[in-house]
């Protein structure tokens, strides 16, 4: 999703319960579109079913927030529900 007006661009995965492949979906879609999105606050939202708490301390899952906090965005993830205003 993106905010032109704002520059914001959220990419948005939901999965069942493997937080380390949505990072992965997630990093490569942002490879795939920084270029496009130069100048934009680059964010992911992941939603799952169920998490395994040991992904959360997986090195994916730290480089990401890290590449995010530099590209002046962030990552929040949830289990079975997330909300956020826009």
């Amino acid at each position: 999703m993106v905010n032109s007006e704002e520059k914001r661009a959220y990419f948005i995965e939901l999965k069942g319960r493997d937080l380390v492949h949505a990072i992965e979906q997630i990093d490569a879609t942002i490879n795939q579109y920084l270029m496009d999105l130069n100048g934009f606050s680059i964010n992911a939202r992941v939603v799952l079913t169920k998490v395994n708490t040991t992904d959360i301390l997986s090195t994916q899952f730290i480089k990401l927030e890290r590449r995010l906090k530099k590209l002046n965005g962030s990552f929040l993830k949830s289990v079975n529900h997330l909300e956020e205003q826009l």
